[in-house]
């Protein structure tokens, strides 16, 4: 069934952006921006909703594109991005974006402890999405607390 492997393969790229020369990761997170701009229409339990059968269903496309490139991570598989940072971008407003994006970014590129643990010990699919999914987590911490002290 060639059009699985091509919907696995369209999805796990983030519509193809993972395979960008150039810093596919970075351009792969970007296509988070609109669809969180779009599912901020919808009522928070149907943007929860929406976040959930996007993880689900994007961790099974990457699951089945990684299997094709025998490789769980691989550099083209840019979802685990838009999962890690999409929990960012439906909680701050806007004007908090760039942050939201460039500490996410910090943290899944240089993936300190605990990241780097998940990143060695979790294999598969999983351990692709949730190594984003703790950048994520850690870098909505640390913008929420310097949301808190600077008063916005």
């Amino acid at each position: 069934m060639w059009w699985r492997l091509k919907i696995a393969e369209c999805c796990a790229t983030g519509l193809y952006l993972g395979r960008s020369p150039v810093a596919p990761g970075t351009v792969g997170t970007l296509l988070a921006f609109p669809l969180a701009w779009i599912m901020l229409y919808l009522p928070l339990n149907l943007q929860l909703l929406c976040y959930v059968f996007l993880a689900a269903g994007l961790t099974l496309a990457a699951s089945i594109w990684g299997v094709y490139l025998k490789d769980s991570d691989h550099r083209s598989i840019v979802c685990d991005e838009i999962i890690g940072i999409l929990p960012l971008l439906l909680y701050f407003e806007a004007h908090l974006w760039f942050w939201a994006f460039l500490l996410f970014r910090i943290f899944d590129i240089i993936k300190p402890w605990p990241i780097s643990w998940v990143d060695r010990a979790v294999k598969g699919a999983l351990g692709c999405m949730l190594d984003d999914v703790l950048a994520g987590a850690i870098a909505f911490g640390i913008l929420y607390g310097a949301a808190l002290y600077m008063g916005s």
